[in-house]
């Protein structure tokens, strides 16, 4: 037991990481990934081919009070869907992300 990997639960984090898949209007392209670059949320945005023409990493801070579904729902529709040009948007949640910025590429383990 002693040598087990402790893993960090994902309740006691104090930040949610989501992705959103954006999809918009044709030409608006550059103009969406500035502004939604500019939401502090936001650290990421990569404008992709196929389906979805946008994806958003965002970190919010999670909120005791409140459920994630509520903080996410609530971020992606009072700050993403209201800009210009967007037309929909799906967000998807990592349940296991492996990162460099890990210590240690150590694995995050949401839920096992």
């Amino acid at each position: 037991m002693i040598n087990q990997k402790e893993y960090k639960y994902p309740e006691m984090l104090k930040e949610i990481t989501a992705f959103v898949l954006v999809n918009i209007d044709t030409k608006r392209e550059y103009r969406i990934v500035d502004k939604l670059f500019a939401l502090k949320e936001v650290k990421e945005v990569h404008a992709v081919h196929g389906n979805v023409d946008i994806i958003v990493k965002v970190v919010l801070k999670r909120d005791l009070l409140s459920s994630d579904a509520v903080i996410i729902g609530e971020f992606v529709h009072n700050q993403v869907r209201r800009i210009t040009g967007i037309v929909s948007t799906q967000t998807l949640l990592p349940s296991y992300s492996k990162t460099e910025t890990n210590e240690g590429g150590e694995d995050n383990l949401l839920t096992k």
